[in-house]
């Protein structure tokens, strides 16, 4: 493991708006600062364009990205639950599945970028300060 390079972990919440900036923003610091970049992203009921956005960046093999499924919130929310809301409601749902991805990758990451929907995934990094044994491999 070649650990003069930095591991670092985007998190993106569910959405064009969301995806397409983690998408620029990791292939920069992959291309021009030569950081190995691992992003997890939120899938739902994806839309055309962005299943071709993901692959078009899959194919320029810069950048992993790794597929987190969505959950089902339907008994969580009602139809007057605002947007944000449910986005906070589908991210912290789908925390499980995350944490899982990030403690199964053969590093540790270096850092943890997350969008403000995703601010609750924080505590991953604060559980491998205090347990720096259980991530490493």
């Amino acid at each position: 493991m070649d650990r003069t390079q930095l591991y670092v972990g985007i998190v993106s919440s569910p959405g064009m708006r969301h995806l397409i900036p983690v998408l620029v923003l990791g292939n920069r610091l992959a291309t021009h600062h030569n950081i190995k970049i691992t992003i997890l992203t939120i899938t739902t009921n994806s839309s055309s364009p962005e299943i071709e956005l993901l692959k078009k960046f899959n194919e320029k093999k810069t950048i992993k990205i790794i597929h987190v499924p969505s959950v089902d919130i339907s008994h969580l929310i009602d139809s007057n639950t605002k947007l944000f809301t449910q986005l906070r409601i589908l991210v912290r749902e789908a925390f499980p599945e995350i944490r899982s991805n990030i403690a199964s990758m053969n590093h540790r990451l270096d850092a943890l970028i997350v969008d403000i929907f995703g601010t609750q995934i924080l505590p991953i990094v604060g559980f491998w300060t205090f347990f720096p044994s259980y991530v490493d491999k």
